[in-house]
């Protein structure tokens, strides 16, 4: 690379930092020690040097990532390492962290920009850890992968940003433990039923009720069944006469467990219970006001201003209504005591804005799709925090 072209780079990256899309491109020359015109001889315009600015620390930070990755092989510690290195190099590169939170994060043109390309990289790598967690038993197979890159990479976002703007902790990267408290439980599998019968049937009828709903009952067969459940053929019949039996069970145990939550449909009384319930109450906002959650994520979320303005307060008392929630499974036993809440609410915050740009910008799925999403979302977070760990959260 050109020196001149560096210390566009270098010029940029800082004057960008400081005013945002309004600095000039006059005041960056001058700083650059260049002409106008030198300048537009290395970039289209503004904004093609303000992503060129992020395209540049992406590579440097790939090139570290890559070599911070080397020799490890645990799944779980490798994807500890990328979190840690995403927090800390944003946390030592603060100019350009401001620029790719605030500047390209949301918008739309950035994604069509080639700096883009190393975003869907820093992605893979994550995906490429999650996948081999998954082949080797580590993570759960049922995870969607989509979801659980939103969950990360929002996060991260959300801690970086709280710690920049808010300054809520002098460097993000120290929040790692708590981070990987909440997030491990999310992705981990669970250990084997061995000793309980109830939770060997629990799953059988559970396998039923998937391969019912994909192949059809007719087409459905205990083969199948068996296999999806990891039970042998003969262990289903050990509980259920046949396949007809195999249904009703399914259907009884369903509504078995929503007459178990008749009581508190109209008044929400454990605490787990009333975190999904707000968990899913802030995700429906996106379905009910999408032009309001367009704004909300755009100019507010990833908007340094708004850390400073009177619409923060109400908003901060409204998400850390999460705290009373998490103080109260924490008494009952039902949440586990360790929680960080701060971080939880990062947690939530960055899942909802990662998936929520994501259908914005894509403009891919059906309702019922998002619906599906949030499911699985509010899946796991509550197992994030379950001291039980469950296996479903509240649909």
């Amino acid at each position: 690379m050109s020196d001149k072209r560096q210390n566009i780079l270098n010029a940029a990256e800082s004057i960008m930092s400081a005013k945002g899309r309004s600095a000039t491109i006059s005041e960056i020359s001058a700083a650059a020690g260049v002409t106008d015109s030198m300048l537009y001889h290395y970039f289209k315009n503004k904004e093609d040097l303000l992503f060129s600015v992020t395209q540049e620390r992406l590579r440097d930070a790939l090139e570290k990532l890559e070599e911070q990755l080397q020799g490890i092989m645990d799944p779980v510690s490798q994807l500890s390492k990328l979190i840690w290195f995403q927090l800390y190099y944003h946390d030592t590169h603060s100019d350009y962290a401001n620029l790719l939170l605030f500047e390209c994060r949301s918008s739309k043109s950035f994604m069509k920009h080639e700096a883009y390309n190393l975003i869907k990289r820093w992605s893979d790598i994550g995906r490429k850890i999650l996948n081999k967690g998954i082949s080797d038993g580590t993570f759960r197979n049922d995870l969607s992968l989509v979801i659980v890159r939103d969950a990360v990479f929002g996060l991260v976002d959300i801690e970086n940003i709280q710690s920049m703007v808010a300054r809520e902790t002098p460097q993000a990267h120290t929040d790692l433990d708590a981070i990987l408290d909440l997030l491990l439980p999310m992705i981990r599998s669970e250990a084997e039923p061995t000793t309980l019968n109830s939770e060997k049937s629990g799953r059988i009828l559970a396998s039923a009720l998937n391969v019912f709903a994909t192949k059809g009952y007719q087409n459905a067969t205990i083969q199948e069944i068996s296999k999806s459940a990891e039970v042998s053929e003969g262990t289903i019949y050990e509980y259920f006469k046949n396949k007809e039996d195999l249904l009703f069970s399914t259907l009884e145990r369903q509504f078995r467990n929503n007459l178990d939550s008749l009581d508190e449909l109209f008044e929400v009384k454990t605490p787990l219970r009333k975190l999904i319930r707000f968990i899913r109450y802030h995700f429906t906002i996106y379905l009910t006001q999408p032009i309001f959650v367009k704004i909300f994520l755009f100019d507010a979320i990833y908007n340094a201003h708004f850390y400073s303005s009177n619409a923060y307060p109400p908003f901060k008392k409204y998400i850390e209504s999460v705290y009373k929630i998490l103080d109260e499974g924490k008494s009952d036993g039902s949440i586990r005591p360790e929680i960080n809440n701060r971080v939880f609410r990062n947690l939530f915050m960055g899942i909802f804005s990662h998936m929520a740009i994501r259908w914005l910008f894509t403009e891919k799925g059906s309702q019922a799709d998002k619906i599906e999403e949030i499911n699985a979302a509010v899946s796991m977070l509550s197992r994030a925090v379950a001291s039980n760990c469950p296996h479903s959260a509240e649909r």
